[in-house]
């Protein structure tokens, strides 16, 4: 114990010696990389009680707790990114069976390199969701990826979505 306190007072003296000296001014090579235009972030809460779903056989009705994570950035050439992160937990009953699920869902959407006209640009969704049942009550397990590509055109070059489930 005696040689922990020791290590921590000399760990404690060592960062202290390092603030004696005066500041470091960045790289003029970081001053060079041109700031966004403007950036808004998001940062909520928000609850969706009663919501309904169906899953494995069972129509759910969920409560729910979403944390909304976003971001919307603007770039010197006016381009434009848009980012949303959703995680979203609760608790569900299936309505025909009875069965109780636990909810945790992760959801992150994102628009890249959005043209000032609009175009071209690309989206992306992935939604994962694990609904995990008490007892009894089966898993749910799913992954939903959806990507499409615009070219300035306005023409759509690349359009897939993907979607994986398991239910046990």
């Amino acid at each position: 114990m005696r040689s922990l306190v020791l290590a921590a007072c000399a760990g404690f003296a060592v960062a202290l010696a390092g603030c004696d000296r005066e500041p470091v001014a960045p790289d003029e090579a970081l001053s060079e990389i041109p700031a966004p235009t403007f950036a808004v972030t998001d940062n909520y809460w928000m609850w969706l009680p009663g919501w309904t779903a169906e899953f494995c056989g069972d129509e759910l009705e969920a409560d729910l707790q979403v944390h909304v994570l976003g971001s919307y950035t603007e770039t010197p050439s006016g381009n434009l990114h848009w980012k949303f992160k959703y995680d979203i937990h609760g608790t569900a009953v299936g309505l025909t069976t009875g069965y109780e699920y636990v909810w945790n869902d992760i959801w992150v959407v994102e628009h890249v390199n959005v043209a000032p006209g609009g175009f071209p640009y690309t989206f992306q969704s992935v939604d994962n969701w694990v609904i995990v049942g008490r007892g009894q009550a089966p898993n749910f397990k799913a992954k939903v990826t959806v990507h499409t590509t615009v070219n300035a055109l306005d023409d759509i070059t690349v359009d897939f979505v993907k979607y994986d489930e398991v239910c046990k």
